[in-house]
């Protein structure tokens, strides 16, 4: 499954990681430069910095083959 996840807070991160771990391709998306750098030494994921109502944004995460957006 190819998931995206917008905001990393407590609840995303949790998300994000689990489904990381469990195999899916995950990409994070977060306005905070600092999270995504940090949720990638933790986890085996894509982060995007940026602003998820942004179409640009949404491209570069690939939305166009996700199966799911949680936001």
């Amino acid at each position: 499954m190819y998931l995206i996840v917008v905001g990393i807070g407590g609840i995303g991160r949790a998300l994000a990681g689990l489904a990381a771990e469990e195999g899916h391709s995950v990409v994070v998306i977060d306005r905070d430069e600092e999270m995504c750098a940090n949720i990638l030494e933790e986890f085996d994921l894509l982060a995007v910095s940026g602003n998820a109502t942004d179409k640009n944004t949404l491209e570069d995460a690939g939305i166009d083959r996700a199966d799911a957006l949680v936001a």
